[in-house]
This record gives C-alpha cells, structure tokens and sequence, in this order.
C-alpha cells in the first residue's frame, strides 16, 4: 500500500467521503509478501492508516490467509495489527490459484507444498451454488486444520461475529 499524502489531502479536499477506499495489503509479514512479489514498507503502511483516519475518510483493508510462508501465529499478527492501528473494515479472503499465477505454477505449488480445495470466495466454509476455484487449505507452513481456523477467524471479521 503506497498511500501519499497528496492524494489523501486531494480525497478530503474533494470531500469524497461518500467514496471508500480499499487497500489489498495481503498481510504485514515481510517474508509473507515477498513470497507473494508485494513488499511494502510496512512503517509507511503505519502511517498511512494513521492519516486515513487523521482525515476521517472510510477504508479497508484486504488480507488473505494461505499465503506462502504464512501460519496461523502470522495470520493472526496481521489481523491484530491492522485492528490495533484502529481499522474497522477488514475484508478477509482465502488464497485462491488462478490460471496462469505466479503461484498457480507447478513449481511455486511444489515449492510451498500447496494443496488445494474447490471453494468459493463468497461464502466461505458455507453451502453454495457459486462458481468454484481452487483455494490453497494447506501447505509447508500451515495445515488444514489451521486454514480451517484462520477461515472461521475470516469469517468472523469480515462479517464481524463477535
């Protein structure tokens, strides 16, 4: 997330509050993003946030759990920091392989030991008739059982289950 100054003044001054913006950050675990070619400098992300505030414009924030690298104990960091930094809309998805990803490929599959699972990215964990696609629920530093508790956790943020 490269928030600047400049353009969060031009947002206030234009007063488009009605307009909420939407940062996919992914996660704050540099090793998480780098495995995912988006590092960010996480002091900047910070400060950003602190400034959208500052500002009163609304936002979210985008994580993803299955992330290469990432673990239950990472997953949780990310979301704890973003809520600590005070932000109240965080819209939590599952890591999903498209055709023709980065990681989708053989070798980036076998390199982090991804498994996956048909699964809907609107209703997680829920029954639907939605198209399927195929969601990472395990790997070298995360299993099932984690995916599955990090997808209850994302649920129950992101439609914010006490």
């Amino acid at each position: 997330m490269n928030i600047q100054t400049e353009m969060i003044r031009r947002f206030n001054d234009a007063r488009l509050r009605q307009v909420d913006l939407e940062f996919g950050l992914q996660s704050l675990v540099p090793v998480e993003l780098h495995a995912i070619n988006r590092p960010q400098n996480i002091e900047h992300v910070k400060k950003g946030i602190a400034k959208l505030h500052e500002l009163g414009l609304s936002f979210s924030v985008d994580l993803i759990y299955g992330l290469p690298l990432q673990t239950l104990e990472s997953w949780r960091y990310s979301v704890s920091k973003l809520q600590e930094w005070g932000v109240e809309n965080i819209a939590t998805y599952p890591l999903v392989l498209f055709d023709g990803s980065a990681l989708e490929q053989p070798s980036q599959r076998q390199k982090y030991g991804f498994e996956v699972m048909s699964c809907c990215t609107q209703h997680i964990g829920m029954p639907c008739e939605c198209l399927k696609l195929p969601c990472v629920v395990s790997s070298n530093s995360f299993s099932f059982q984690d995916w599955q508790t990090m997808n209850n956790e994302a649920l129950a943020i992101f439609h914010k289950l006490p």
